[in-house]
């Protein structure tokens, strides 16, 4: 039943990068930094706007 999935050139060349050693690991702590420095942008956000419409 499965069918093989049609992925991009992109896509393949990503997949095969990820098996070199290191490079899973490296991307996953890049995507934590940046999710993390995210929260911490929005919640400076909200607590900006909620502090000004309180006053």
């Amino acid at each position: 039943f499965s069918q093989p999935l049609n992925l991009s050139p992109e896509t393949r060349k990503f997949t095969r990068g990820l098996s070199k050693p290191g490079t899973a690991a490296e991307l996953r702590q890049s995507v934590s930094e940046v999710v993390r420095t995210s929260v911490l942008v929005v919640r400076s956000l909200v607590t900006l706007l909620s502090g000004k419409h309180t006053s």
